[in-house]
C-alpha cells in the first residue's frame, strides 16, 4: 500500500521496487512452469 503522505520520489522509489520484486516472482513463476 503506497503512502501517499510521503515526497513523491519515496513513494515513486517504493513503488518501483515493488514493481521489482513483482516482476521477479512472476518471471520466477514462469521459470517454474516452462520446467
Amino acid at each position: 500500500m503506497i503512502d501517499y503522505t510521503t515526497t513523491t520520489h519515496t513513494t515513486s522509489k517504493t513503488h518501483d521496487e515493488g514493481l521489482r520484486q513483482f516482476m521477479l516472482k512472476v518471471y520466477n513463476l514462469m521459470a517454474v512452469a516452462l520446467l
